[in-house]
């Protein structure tokens, strides 16, 4: 039989009714109707941009969460509706004008094929829209599951080198602490019965990613108070960094214990899953002991209902035909430009430039010599030039018209053969060209079986150098207004042992008698 204080905290923690203003669930359909309209003509209007990201959700696990996250958001504002429905939409500017922006922000990142930017230009049209269509008072009531749409981007891969070098160098420390004699070379670990790599899929970045998409929507759903909800997540954005490295240590400490019989196939990434479960059990458990009880979570302010405004359906009808006509600015503008772009010629031959300055070639390239491995079809070259003792390779990587998967910078783009060449290290270096210019450098040094080589790269783009894809990808969209889609990638390379100072002194001579004439040799007729 229940009691009088198990009827007050059922009758506490009861869902709200829901309440309509006056005329006010007929203006929210016809409202919903638009909006679902606009979205299907975001999708369509951006379906490249869109399938893309539906291909890279359902094949890459890093971002498989990608499915869930529209179905949480809704599931998030379905939850919270009696608060949101007696909010009678009211179109706003300041929706259509975001949209605007989101229209011509996914531009650049068409025209310089930056993924990333495409994409978040187009889940974020979902939280545009709903403001320009619902207006600002209802779209700040569902302000929190809008904006974790933004966990729908499938983004992250800039954090992966750094999380790879920290756990290296996390697992180096636990093995040092645990007395196994430990070697570091860069991201490769040598102990006295076996090597590791900390791979790309050792980053964590996955772990990351997941664990504050569930910590954001775990605080959301525990905490009323933002100092708490901003503690947690802070929690979530640690945790699984340390937990990773964690999981590396124990990977090779399993394996060296066990003389490399376990931990070193595909046991040792279900054991990693199967650590992150754990770890994210923990974090929950731990999060609960200051989670708000269920009966101050059901509590919900209430809004008055609003009633429509005059007139309210036409405005709807008017805003949804500038959304439209927002959408549609960033992509109308960019097919008027990629019809326009110069087709390159097809009888365009890349060469190796002639020697000078004192080095002699082009000579005939090893067999079987160091090439960069490139996405699409580029037109390559690659040659070797002495000078008395000193010998520097040349590879040339020329695209003349770029696009998808057929571009200079691009993350499927390798400078060398991973199974051949070990990469030791990377910098940047500056190089003199005697006439008082300066180019930038990319270094890498590297080791196969024949010993160290030292490597110099840069990009060649509208007449300028750089060493940065984020500038490259800048300068590829703004050299798409001058109806160009060029860009090349210069590489050189000499051998040595030791320490490579005199290896960088014969590439840098080597860059500066040779810079015009390979310059020269990139361009469109």
């Amino acid at each position: 039989m229940a009691t009088s204080s198990d009827r007050n905290r059922s009758s506490v923690v009861a869902p709200p009714p829901i309440r309509f203003a006056e005329g006010g669930e007929a203006i929210w359909r016809f409202a919903l109707v638009l909006l679902a309209v606009l979205a299907v003509l975001a999708v369509l209007l951006y379906w490249e941009t869109a399938a893309f990201i539906g291909h890279i959700w359902w094949t890459r696990e890093t971002y498989a969460h990608g499915l869930i996250i529209f179905p949480l958001s809704g599931w998030m504002i379905w939850r919270h509706r009696a608060a949101i429905l007696p909010l009678t939409p009211d179109p706003s500017w300041l929706g259509v004008l975001a949209v605007l922006l989101l229209s011509l922000g996914w531009l650049p990142g068409h025209l310089a094929d930056v993924w990333v930017v495409q994409q978040i230009a187009l889940i974020l049209f979902a939280p545009a829209l709903a403001l320009a269509m619902l207006g600002r008072r209802t779209a700040f009531a569902m302000a929190f599951p809008l904006l974790y749409l933004a966990f729908a981007i499938p983004a992250g891969e800039g954090l992966v080198p750094s999380l790879m070098d920290f756990t290296a160098w996390f697992s180096v420390e636990g093995l040092n602490l645990s007395g196994v004699p430990v070697y570091r070379e860069g991201r490769f670990l040598a102990v006295p019965n076996g090597n590791f790599e900390v791979a790309e899929a050792c980053s964590g970045v996955r772990y990351l990613i997941a664990s504050l998409a569930l910590g954001f929507l775990y605080a959301y759903l525990n905490y009323r108070s933002y100092w708490r909800r901003l503690a947690f997540i802070l929690l979530a954005a640690i945790v699984p960094i340390i937990a990773n490295g964690l999981r590396a240590y124990a990977i090779i400490m399993i394996a060296h214990l066990s003389d490399m019989k376990y931990a070193v196939g595909v046991d040792h990434l279900i054991f990693g899953w199967v650590f992150f479960g754990v770890v994210m059990f923990f974090l929950f458990w731990i999060g609960s002991f200051w989670a708000d009880p269920p009966e101050v979570l059901a509590r919900v302010d209430l809004p008055e209902p609003v009633p429509p405004r005059a007139g309210v359906r036409s405005r709807l009808v008017l805003f949804a035909f500038l959304s439209v006509v927002a959408l549609a600015a960033g992509r109308v503008i960019a097919w008027g430009l990629d019809a326009q772009v110069r087709t390159p010629p097809t009888d365009f031959t890349l060469l190796a430039p002639e020697g000078t300055g004192g080095w002699d070639g082009p000579l005939p390239a090893v067999k079987n010599s160091w090439v960069p491995e490139m996405v699409g079809t580029p037109l390559q070259t690659q040659a070797r030039y002495q000078n008395g003792d000193a010998e520097v390779v040349l590879n040339l990587v020329y695209y003349p018209r770029q696009g998808v998967d057929n571009e200079v910078v691009n993350e499927g783009n390798h400078l060398f053969r991973d199974n051949y060449w070990r990469r030791l290290e990377g910098s940047s270096q500056s190089v003199d060209l005697g006439d008082g210019r300066h180019i930038q450098v990319e270094e890498t040094r590297v080791r196969g079986v024949s010993g160290e080589r030292l490597i110099w790269n840069w990009y060649l783009i509208d007449g300028q150098t750089t060493t940065s894809s984020l500038m490259m990808k800048a300068l590829g969209a703004w050299q798409k207004f001058k109806l160009r889609d060029d860009a090349a990638m210069i590489a050189v390379a000499t051998d040595f042992n030791g320490r490579p100072d005199a290896a960088r002194e014969r590439l840098a001579d080597f860059v500066r008698r040779m810079n015009a004439a390979i310059s020269a040799r990139i361009t469109v007729h």
